[in-house]
């Protein structure tokens, strides 16, 4: 993690540390501009995205996504990268712009998919929650009922056992 002045670099080691081959890879890096969101950044080779081409079957990239190319896949070559990007404008124009043009592709509409799937999510876990709440009353009136079960029980017992002894000490005073 390099952090300069209102800019911050943080690449992710354990994917770059897996890489086995650093010259025909892609990872993600986050950049931060004053402690905005993260803009995703794609670091990559040539040769990866000849790969991935190959891999797709298509003559060419799609120029939807941001990516940022370099030889190997390594700590100091993408922080040159993006420093680069970052210094060629005032604030960081190019790394901004091509996470902003990215950004502005967004299929809306598969927020509000998201946003249905977060209401069904949301409805079954109150549901749950409902369910487990109603749980925990019945058992509570189920132990209340058994408590007062146990006392009108103990009152039963208290009783006959008072009766009995007052029936005992009848029957001792009548015999003497």
């Amino acid at each position: 993690m390099i952090k300069n002045k209102n800019f911050l670099i943080e690449i992710n080691e354990l994917p770059l540390s897996k890489i086995k081959d650093i010259s025909t890879a892609n990872t993600d890096v986050c950049v931060k501009f004053d402690a905005e969101l993260c803009l995703n950044v794609i670091v990559g080779t040539l040769q990866n995205l000849q790969y991935l081409m190959e891999k797709d079957k298509v003559n060419f990239w799609e120029p939807n996504l941001s990516w940022v190319i370099v030889q190997k896949l390594t700590k100091e070559i993408i922080h040159e990268a993006i420093q680069a990007y970052k210094d060629a404008h005032p604030k960081g124009y190019w790394l901004r712009l091509k996470f902003y043009h990215f950004a502005t592709n967004i299929d809306i509409t598969v927020f509000d998919q998201l946003q249905a799937q977060e209401i069904k999510r949301a409805d079954k876990l109150e549901l749950q929650v409902g369910l487990n709440d109603l749980k925990a009353k019945i058992n509570e009136l189920d132990n209340l009922e058994k408590s007062n079960l146990i006392d009108n029980l103990d009152n039963i017992i208290v009783s006959q056992l008072t009766l009995l002894i007052f029936y005992l000490k009848l029957f001792n005073s009548s015999i003497f």
